[in-house]
């Protein structure tokens, strides 16, 4: 039974890639998943940025994000997409990466995080110091 499934699925292959070549060339344009790889990502506020902080601090010590305080932010510039958590020993190429420096504080723990613009963010055991603080 398994193998018949096996084959039916592998028949309707070239029917489906044809369908989906059919329908990018009635739209004139790529599936949005594929406008989405594609596309820059967008810049986050600071906003969100703090929340995303919020809500890995509060994932992480078992607390609901609400609990979580921000206690230190500034804005910074990092030395390599490392955004100063990481020795670069070779790891990343030298580059001018915009972020932040934010301190994070529940449940009597404090957390360091680094972030970009973007929203990847990292929690630093060892931070090391940014290129330029920005004021």
């Amino acid at each position: 039974m398994g193998s018949e499934c096996d084959r039916l699925v592998a028949s309707m292959i070239p029917t489906l890639r044809v369908l989906t070549l059919l329908t990018i060339a009635t739209l004139g344009t790529a599936p949005l998943a594929a406008q989405q790889k594609n596309a820059e990502p967008k810049e986050l506020t600071q906003v969100e940025i703090e929340r995303r902080v919020k809500d890995d601090m509060a994932r992480r010590v078992g607390l609901r994000a609400e609990d979580v305080r921000i206690v230190e932010l500034g804005a910074r510039v990092w030395p390599d997409a490392g955004l100063g958590c990481v020795a670069r020993r070779g790891m990343f190429e030298p580059a001018r990466v915009p972020g932040f420096e934010i301190v994070a504080e529940a449940g009597g723990r404090r957390f360091v995080y680094h972030t970009d613009r973007r929203g990847r963010l990292l929690r630093c055991s060892t931070p090391r110091k940014p290129i330029d603080r920005i004021q």
